[in-house]
């Protein structure tokens, strides 16, 4: 034996700041989202539709399925696009193509009119579940508590009617109010008098441009689908509302069929 004393061994001492490692990953993750977020804030609509085509083969390359990933406009006073899940609008990749290109020839023929801008600024085009809804407030269709079409829409109701017309859609025309209750001797409640605009939009559909009455139907939902809160007179005038939908085909298989008896 030499005469060389062992050691004691040595102690680990626990490491504190191992933290450290995961904070700093979590603030690497932090940062690329907000990049990633002001990059997408900064593109322009081709590079993104670019990127996400990409993206879209991707994912399915790795088989989820091309039926994963839509393109879709929606409209809230600022145009966007929008990477939007089909399971959330039970619309097809082929609907929502012709629901845009739909939506953009109509957005066109009415931008394009000069009588129309005071209008125009009200339109709201919108894509869900239903199809493509073509949003209009009230008041400029209609005076407050009535149905009867003002003479300054005729022109908007014309220029949308002869659209229309040029389709081969099932189309509903909805009819909404805010919650403040109405009672007059014409109308009892605000389901009274939404049903009676829409069906007042359906009559001049049918009598003045000869849509085939088999392809309209009228709803009246009174304040009972609001849009906006009804806490303000701002929501309120965005709840009143007429909306004219242009059927989806799933929207459509609901529709009664007209049968002839033997």
């Amino acid at each position: 034996m030499n005469g060389k004393k062992k050691s004691p061994p040595v102690e680990e001492k626990e490491n504190l700041n191992r933290w450290l490692i995961s904070y700093s990953d979590f603030m690497t993750l932090l940062f690329a989202v907000f990049v990633v977020l002001f990059a997408i804030t900064n593109l322009d609509l081709k590079k993104l539709k670019n990127m996400t085509a990409s993206f879209e083969s991707a994912v399915v390359s790795y088989g989820i399925g091309n039926e994963s990933l839509a393109f879709l406009f929606k409209e809230r006073g600022k145009e966007s696009l929008i990477l939007y899940p089909f399971s959330e609008t039970g619309l097809s990749r082929d609907e929502v193509s012709e629901f845009i290109s739909v939506r953009d020839a109509l957005k066109s023929a009415i931008t394009e009119d000069p009588s129309l801008k005071n209008i125009e600024q009200d339109v709201v085009f919108d894509i869900d579940q239903r199809g493509l809804i073509i949003q209009l407030r009230a008041r400029d269709l209609f005076a407050s508590g009535s149905a009867e079409i003002n003479p300054a829409a005729l022109k908007f109701m014309d220029k949308t009617a002869s659209f229309l017309s040029t389709t081969n859609y099932l189309i509903r025309i909805e009819g909404h109010t805010d919650s403040i209750p109405i009672s007059t001797p014409r109308y009892r409640s605000n389901w009274d008098l939404s049903a009676d605009r829409a069906n007042r939009i359906v009559k001049y559909l049918v009598t003045r441009y000869n849509l085939f009455p088999e392809r309209l139907s009228a709803s009246g939902y009174g304040e009972f689908k609001p849009i906006r809160s009804n806490d303000t007179e701002e929501g309120r005038e965005q709840n009143r509302r007429i909306e004219i939908i242009l059927l989806g085909k799933k929207e459509s298989l609901n529709e009664p069929i007209n049968r002839v008896k033997e």
